[in-house]
């Protein structure tokens, strides 16, 4: 293994002083002495030939360190993947995770192939179990992929980094996930609603932070249609009537409860504003980087027949149509300006914008949420 160590550290640039190989005494000093308490005191001293220390700062990037060694080794040449904009990409990684992704079942088990053999070859491989296979349609095949003979299992959803991958490339059992998450959190402090030591400005935040923070988490790449809308509206409130113990017999509005606590955006308007936010950062990326690719390029293949689904695109072209502007001027002026966009209630957003256009006065940025 250390000589895996010491191949993938020359690979990746790191560099020797003259008079010392420090490759070799940095891996080297990963075999430590040492000892474990047990009840009868001290064990004798052994050495660590295998991995480093438990909670080695060095043990992650050694790690990152060989399996970029490993990802380049094993696409070097490799054409198959998903073409945007005439660039193809064939991997999503990000430390240990990696999605391999094709537009073709051949293309998908040549990746997967040249990356299970590389790693095998390195020293590692690749766990059957815990690898999965999805395609992404809106009418999903069946597909078959093998690694060593084995062949892997498909799934219809696919949970990463927290968010639900659905096969037919929908939003819906995402935000069904949310919404259990943050009830399950609502319920678990059902103490601090109906606490009279806390006041209702505190309690406002705990709900902010450790509700709705649950609900929104990765919103910024949901493409929500007026349903999903309505579906995320309904149990922002049934959460606020939870919390003030008012029922729905009461015939009391959402604006008055709203009102009472001081709440003045729903849960749909924050979203907008996170979205936002994540498009003018996805504006001012380099060319080269691929959200910007994704957001500008165009992905090659067919589509099928019927109508088009919501695109995330159209919902900022929804979001930007509420404050005056179209989807090319809101991009230009990210670009020029350098701010992040945020939303604000359409009226008073192109009230102020005809107040400064009247003075000759630049929007310098977007009015603060709070």
């Amino acid at each position: 293994m250390e000589e895996r160590a010491m191949e993938s550290s020359k690979a990746s640039g790191l560099p020797n002083k003259s008079g010392s190989d420090h490759r070799k005494s940095l891996v080297c000093n990963f075999q430590y002495h040492q000892k474990f308490r047990t009840s009868g005191g001290l064990s004798d001293w052994f050495q660590t030939v295998v991995g480093v220390l438990q909670s080695c700062i060095l043990s992650p990037l050694l790690f990152n360190i060989f399996l970029e060694v490993v990802m380049a080794k094993a696409l070097e040449y490799v054409n198959d993947g998903i073409t945007i904009c005439g660039y193809t990409l064939n991997n999503l990684c990000f430390a240990d995770d990696i999605a391999a992704v094709s537009d073709s079942q051949q293309g998908l088990q040549s990746v997967v192939g040249r990356i299970a053999n590389t790693s095998y070859r390195m020293g590692m491989c690749i766990s059957t179990e815990k690898t999965e296979v999805q395609h992404i349609d809106r009418h999903p095949n069946l597909m078959t992929i093998t690694i060593n003979q084995q062949k892997l299992k498909q799934t219809d959803k696919f949970i990463y980094f927290g968010k639900v991958i659905n096969s037919d490339g929908t939003a819906e059992r995402d935000i069904q996930r949310r919404i259990g998450l943050a009830c399950d959190g609502m319920n678990r402090l059902a103490t601090i609603w109906i606490s009279k030591e806390l006041s209702t400005e505190t309690k406002v935040l705990v709900y902010n932070y450790m509700v709705i923070g649950i609900l929104i988490y990765n919103s910024e790449t949901l493409t929500l249609s007026e349903r999903l809308k309505n579906k995320l509206r309904a149990f922002e409130m049934s959460c606020l009537r939870k919390y003030l113990g008012v029922s729905r017999i009461y015939h009391i509005r959402n604006t008055d409860i709203k009102n009472q606590l001081n709440i003045q955006h729903d849960i749909v308007d924050t979203i907008r504003s996170r979205r936002l936010r994540y498009f003018g950062h996805v504006v001012r990326m380099q060319p080269s980087r691929w959200p910007h690719r994704a957001l500008y390029g165009h992905v090659h293949g067919n589509r099928h027949r019927g109508r088009l689904r919501k695109h995330w695109t159209d919902n900022i072209s929804d979001d930007c149509q509420m404050m005056g502007l179209s989807f090319t001027q809101a991009t230009h002026e990210r670009e020029r300006e350098n701010v992040y966009l945020s939303q604000t209630h359409s009226h008073s957003y192109n009230k102020e914008r005809k107040k400064n256009h009247e003075t000759g006065s630049q929007i310098r940025q977007c009015p603060s949420r709070g």
